[in-house]
């Protein structure tokens, strides 16, 4: 297998043009979108409020409820996937 950096230069305009919309594999597409679907979930807290300042209200118990289903169903899920169609 050779380097893109030893491919000829016809080669090298192929390797990094975007593919087709027919080579395109839909499963990953579909895995891309739940994915950033995720990343968004998790990131959502975060838009409600400033960073420098923590929100006041304190969280009633169907807050904390769906706080604990969105750190186990959500957090740290998503990261790892949304690489996955950098891989060869």
């Amino acid at each position: 297998m050779r380097a893109v950096s030893d491919a000829a230069p016809a080669d090298r305009e192929t390797a990094t043009a975007p593919v087709r919309s027919g080579q395109r594999i839909a499963a990953l597409d579909v895995l891309h979108g739940i994915t950033l679907f995720g990343v968004f979930i998790m990131n959502k807290p975060g838009f409600t409020h400033s960073m420098l300042v923590q929100p006041v209200a304190d969280a009633g118990a169907l807050d904390r409820i769906v706080s604990a289903l969105r750190d186990t169903l959500f957090a740290g899920k998503f990261n790892l996937l949304f690489g996955i169609g950098f891989t060869p």
